[in-house]
């Protein structure tokens, strides 16, 4: 009987130790629980965590209506700028050699979409000339001169014959 009471306090030894450092390991986690619980709400005012979120999820609307309006402001400049003259050429010419000087240009300006005008100028000792020619996907209706044809490449357009 006594080897038995013997291995009876052992047992019993060895399930109290393993309780304590159980309940050793419970209560450190505990606190850092509870420091964790600190640091979320330190500072904060809601009364509790169901008042947080809802606060926390009206700020969130809030920003994703105003993402929404910034993509719709985006999408509306990016449709701007494709109608916008954005390339640009001049090539400044004398058609008439030494007599001349070079006073005349001509200047190109489309958008995106191959669109655009061709301005030229013509200066005599009579006076100046001012020519303009639409250009609409990449083609003019009117014919081009070489120099008009220059400020369209200069420009990053190149144009289908007439």
């Amino acid at each position: 009987m006594e080897n038995h009471f013997f291995y009876l306090v052992i047992i019993l030894t060895i399930v109290s130790v393993l309780s304590t450092v159980l309940g050793i390991l419970a209560l450190i986690k505990i606190r850092n629980l509870q420091q964790l619980h600190r640091k979320l709400f330190t500072g904060k005012k809601a009364k509790n965590l169901e008042g947080l979120m809802l606060e926390l999820t009206e700020k969130t609307d809030g920003l994703d209506k105003d993402i929404e309006s910034l993509f719709d402001a985006s999408n509306q400049i990016n449709k701007l700028s494709l109608k916008g003259l954005n390339k640009v050429g001049l090539v400044r010419f004398n058609p008439f050699g030494e007599k001349g000087h070079k006073g005349c240009f001509s200047l190109a300006l489309f958008n995106e979409k191959q669109k655009g005008i061709i301005l030229s100028t013509l200066s005599t000792e009579s006076g100046t000339k001012i020519f303009v020619k639409k250009v609409i996907n990449g083609k003019s209706d009117i014919q081009l001169t070489k120099e008009e044809r220059k400020a369209a490449e200069l420009a990053g357009q190149s144009l289908a014959n007439n």
